[in-house]
């Protein structure tokens, strides 16, 4: 991983990265009406739908924190949020009663089904956009990426 100085070309490549970087990040994926909401709330919701374990009553509130990369007391004030909009329920843990597991509730898997399906349409217009060969290498490339930035986060 560079520490010092970079090429001019290399420079010239990092500030177009930069730009691209700062387009994505100003842009508002979020603007359907059907999963308008905070990103993180989203992003949690998403989480509990996807990495749920079969005939499981829902996930720890610890297990949320560490596929979001959040603190438990983060995800903990979400999920008071979450629970005060009527879109997840806590439930005590069946083999431990300190224990609370999160899940979502029938209008929690409602938006979660609404944000998917809008992603889906979204994202499938990008690939059509791009082709399934270019958007193959954007996510192969996206993916790098992200393992970059997470080695160096971790260093």
């Amino acid at each position: 991983m560079r520490e010092g100085p970079c090429s001019e070309g290399d420079q010239a490549a990092a500030r177009r990265l930069m730009q691209a970087f700062g387009r994505f990040r100003r842009m508002d994926w979020h603007d359907a009406p059907e999963i308008a909401g905070k990103r993180a709330d989203l992003a949690l919701m998403f989480v509990i739908r996807r990495h749920r374990e079969a005939g499981s009553p829902g996930m720890m509130v610890s297990e949320i924190g560490a596929r979001l990369g959040v603190t438990s007391p983060t995800i903990t004030q979400q999920i008071k949020g979450l629970e005060a909009e009527g879109l997840v329920r806590r439930l005590p843990d069946p083999h431990d009663r300190r224990a609370i597991r999160v899940s979502l509730t029938a209008e929690g898997e409602r938006k979660v089904a609404a944000m998917e399906r809008v992603m889906l349409a979204t994202f499938g217009g990008l690939v059509e956009h791009l082709g399934e060969a270019d958007s193959d290498k954007l996510a192969e490339l996206l993916s790098r990426s992200a393992g970059y930035f997470r080695d160096r986060s971790h260093k």
